[in-house]
């Protein structure tokens, strides 16, 4: 028997099962042919086709089921996803190529057919929202669950490329934190088709209220989601591509620095580029040799620096500072290591102690503890045991505050390198 989740991603486990227009077989099953005998008959079928997807009306199911064959939309559209699925997990660009090319076909019966749908697409955006409300409270299968019915919907319904983008992201991000080793395999290909949409449409250059629906940002962003996909799947160079192709989305040149002042950049453009500058470095981080912690290095600066012209005292700033003194304390420079340790420390204090009530999440509290205990390891080996140890009795008593906020073996860390320490300095 199979689980509520099981039964949730039974479409898209294959992803060779999930056609983008597959589920016009279950919205429009086969029917005898109908054609309209009047302009009146046609009118007036037109105008109650919203019924269509309840069940109703299926003479006039079967008319345009028969109409979308005649075009050869679902042929088109079908061969290129099929295409692009069996390419996704051995040649992700050309798998791209397909998608992008079944979004452009696909096209055609969204300008043909889409004024039929609107009370469906309210439907679907119905789902998308109790999606959200699920996923905010932990429900995710839930979410999962309610995401899919919406892209079904939207699937049949024509719905235009941005929405079907936005619907991919959604549903990808969702099995991307589900539990289990063959979820993110999927969510690589479901981001994908989001990256295929958000590219046609912002080809497209469609309007809604007299601004275009996709931006470069969005693109930027549906990139960044499948860069963490891959690297999910330990797919460390394609998900560095797909880093840096959200970076060129931005277009920001790395080299080039943005001002506070600079208009052409609003809140939303830093932080999607600051994420992608961080996105590349903590890739590079990862890989080995010098040159690419070099590489990482720079791109934490840039990261830091776009965060400290937003707000000095953010927790993305006093995070960037961190990932700074990682790297400097990795290749050895010390002292600059142990000055951006101390901002995030000060930061991150300051944050605590302006809390309403006292009220901190425990992921800033543990973030605290991290940031004194990455500061005691540089003042360790700069020869500063003393130094080194009241950070580490400061990140103790931390870890007392407040019952339990730190997990048995991370106080284990604490106790054990501060005895450490004491030996150390007895020895000396």
């Amino acid at each position: 028997m199979q689980s509520k989740g099981d039964k949730a991603l039974s479409p898209i486990l294959g992803l060779g099962s999930f056609r983008w227009c597959s589920c016009l077989g279950s919205f429009f099953p086969d029917t005898p042919k109908v054609r309209f005998r009047s302009t009146r008959a046609g009118a007036s079928s037109r105008k109650n086709y919203s019924d269509c997807i309840s069940g109703k009306k299926p003479a006039v199911k079967g008319m345009l089921f028969e109409l979308v064959k005649k075009l050869g939309l679902m042929d088109n559209v079908d061969q290129k996803i099929i295409e692009g699925d069996y390419l996704v997990h051995q040649n992700l660009d050309e798998a791209l190529k397909q998608y992008e090319l079944a979004a452009f076909s696909r096209q055609k019966g969204e300008r043909l057919l889409r004024k039929f749908f609107s009370s469906s697409l309210r439907r679907a955006e119905s789902l998308d929202n109790l999606a959200k409300v699920a996923k905010d409270t932990g429900r995710n299968w839930d979410a999962l669950t309610h995401f899919l019915d919406a892209i079904r919907i939207r699937e049949a319904c024509f719905s235009p490329a941005w929405e079907m983008a936005t619907s991919y992201a959604n549903a990808g991000l969702v099995i991307l934190e589900l539990p289990g080793h063959e979820y993110p395999r999927v969510a690589v290909g479901v981001l994908a088709r989001a990256v295929a949409f958000c590219s046609v449409s912002l080809k497209s250059k469609v309007k809604m209220n007299g601004s275009e629906t996709t931006s470069y940002l969005d693109l930027a962003a549906m990139h960044n989601n499948l860069g963490r996909a891959l690297l999910r799947n330990h797919k460390m160079e394609e998900a560095l591509k797909h880093f840096r192709l959200a970076l060129a989305a931005t277009k920001v040149h790395p080299s080039q620095h943005i001002q506070k002042k600079d208009g052409s950049y609003p809140e939303k453009a830093r932080a999607t580029v600051a994420k992608c500058y961080t996105n590349i470095a903590n890739v590079l981080a990862d890989l080995s040799g010098s040159a690419h912690q070099s590489e990482a290095l720079k791109y934490y600066s840039f990261a830091l620096h776009i965060h400290e012209i937003t707000d000095h005292s953010s927790l993305e700033t006093a995070k960037s500072h961190e990932d700074v003194a990682l790297i400097l304390h990795e290749i050895g420079d010390l002292n600059a290591a142990e000055q951006h340790f101390q901002f995030a420390i000060n930061i991150r204090q300051f944050r605590l102690e302006n809390e309403i009530r006292g009220d901190a999440p425990i992921e800033d509290k543990v973030a605290f503890i991290n940031s004194l205990n990455n500061i005691a390891l540089v003042l360790r080996d700069k020869g500063q045991l003393s130094d080194a140890l009241d950070c580490l009795n400061r990140a103790l008593e931390k870890t007392e505050e407040g019952g339990i906020i730190c997990t048995q073996l991370e106080v284990a860390w604490i106790l054990g390198t501060i005895g450490r320490l004491h030996d150390e300095i007895y020895l000396e």
